[in-house]
Order: structure tokens, then C-alpha cells, then sequence
């Protein structure tokens, strides 16, 4: 178990707790693409934050909450698309769930995707995040997403219309 582990709102450990990320550089054509991004912040409180973000394509936002599973994470919540280059998947809030498996060592987890979500763009997308440490934030450039680990709980509650 890390040495950052904290113990959540629950009582449970929350080994899990930090910053995950993956980065992909979309495929062929004559010019290059900008690079996908995506970023999940588990915080310790249990609440989690996901963004992912491809320039010019997707925004996809999701938050809700977080629990350590018996063989990774659980996650909760409700997001939507606020920038996708296909219509039909921007609009309301929807709700979502998922389980991460964890794999890799318990100082560097990994969290993997096993199951595609349709519907969710980047968030539904089969494959790996890698941990990256407690407290990191990597800012996503002209999104207006949180830019430091202590603005992310209120940008949460921002995001859901919930006052300050």
C-alpha cells in the first residue's frame, strides 16, 4: 500500500486516491493530430473527477463518487459530452458506472478499462491509466477545467449546480 493512502468519508482505505492519466495520439492522416488526453482524479474523499479531452473533437466531463473494489476501483456519477464532433452524443447530464480493474505495482497502479462503455466518447474507452500521484494536476488547455488539485471539489460542485 502507498504511504499517501488516506482513509475516506466511509471509514474504507482509499488506496487508490490520486491522479491516473492516459495520453494517445490519434491515428494516420496527412496532417497531425492533436493529442487525447484523459485525466482521472480520485480524490480521498470519494468523489472523482474524469475529463477527457481530444482539441477540436470531445470535451467529456464525468463526477460523482469513488470506492476501492475488491479488485480496483468502482465509480458513480453523472457527466455529458459538452464539445463532441457527433451530435447525438452531447446534451444532459446522464448518469454512469463502471469498475476499473488495478493491475501494476501498489506504489504505481494501473487502472484498466476492461469493458467499453457506448455512448460515454473518451470515457468509454478500453484501456489504461497510470497513476501519476496524490495532489497532480494536469491542466487541459482552454477548457476551463480545474486547474490545481485543491479547486477540483468545487469545480465538482459547480459543475452539478451545487452552491458554494
Amino acid at each position: 500500500m502507498r504511504g499517501d493512502a488516506m482513509v475516506g468519508v466511509d471509514g474504507t482505505r482509499q488506496q487508490y486516491a490520486g491522479t491516473y492519466a492516459c495520453c494517445l495520439r490519434a491515428g494516420g492522416g496527412w496532417r497531425a493530430a492533436p493529442e487525447i488526453q484523459i485525466l482521472l482524479y480520485l480524490l480521498p474523499s470519494g468523489r472523482f473527477h474524469f475529463a477527457g479531452a481530444w482539441p477540436g473533437y470531445e470535451l467529456t466531463v464525468i463526477v460523482g463518487h469513488w470506492k476501492a473494489a475488491e479488485d480496483g476501483v468502482a465509480l458513480r456519477g453523472v457527466g455529458r459530452c459538452l464539445q463532441h464532433d457527433v451530435l447525438p452524443l452531447m446534451g444532459a447530464f446522464r448518469p454512469c458506472a463502471c469498475r476499473l480493474a488495478a493491475s501494476g505495482a501498489e506504489a504505481s497502479p494501473v487502472l484498466v478499462a476492461g469493458d467499453d462503455l457506448r455512448g460515454w466518447g473518451l470515457f468509454g474507452r478500453v484501456g489504461s491509466l497510470h497513476y501519476l500521484g496524490l495532489g497532480r494536476v494536469l491542466p487541459l488547455e482552454d477548457t476551463g477545467l480545474p486547474e490545481s488539485w485543491s479547486a477540483i471539489a468545487p469545480w465538482i460542485d459547480q459543475f452539478l449546480g451545487i452552491p458554494n
